[in-house]
């Protein structure tokens, strides 16, 4: 395992606790349908600019997936499992840095609303194998964006991109659709 895993590692487990950032209500300039519905009667999607007062959040890319990782850090979906691997830009849109603790944790939301947490492990496996520019340990100043990403490892059987969803954690009434 590279030393820069170990960090990686520490520093997701930090942020396990993060994500009630921003505001309650969400928006987004890009609407449009075929997405979820958020508490405000709007529908967000897949490639929306999810604007939620102190941060604006876009889910870029969803991805299934039986590995994540580069040659000498791999993790690999368990039997019957997916690695359900979603990328995204983050953009500080408040007057003051976001510190670590104020930014947003993604969770996956099935259609009866059980809630998944991401995997750890395979998530920085993500994060080194793509080299993102999410700044783990420092603040993200305003007007700055970043890409991230972030793995759950969900029923290869139950798991469709249709129904499925991602919620942040603090903002459950504005799930984001992954199609």
């Amino acid at each position: 395992m590279k030393s820069g895993r170990y960090a990686a590692f520490l520093a997701l487990a930090l942020l396990g606790g993060c994500g009630d950032a921003g505001s309650s209500n969400a928006t987004s300039g890009n609407q449009s349908s075929g997405g979820a519905t958020g508490g405000g009667g709007q529908t967000f999607k897949l490639g929306d600019a999810v604007n939620f007062g102190v941060f604006e959040i876009t889910l870029e890319t969803v991805e299934q997936k039986q590995q994540v990782g580069g040659a000498m850090d791999v993790t690999k979906a368990a039997d019957g499992g997916t690695l359900v691997a979603i990328t995204y830009t983050l953009k500080n849109t408040g007057k003051k840095p976001l510190g670590m603790f104020d930014r947003p944790s993604l969770q996956l939301i099935d259609p009866d609303g059980q809630r998944y947490s991401s995997d750890v492990g395979a998530t920085s496996s993500l994060r080194i194998e793509k080299d993102f520019t999410a700044k783990m340990l420092s603040d993200l100043n305003p007007a700055i964006t970043t890409t991230d990403g972030v793995v759950f490892e969900v029923s290869k059987n139950q798991f469709d991109r249709k129904t499925w969803k991602v919620i942040l954690e603090g903002h459950e009434t504005t799930p984001i659709g992954l199609r």
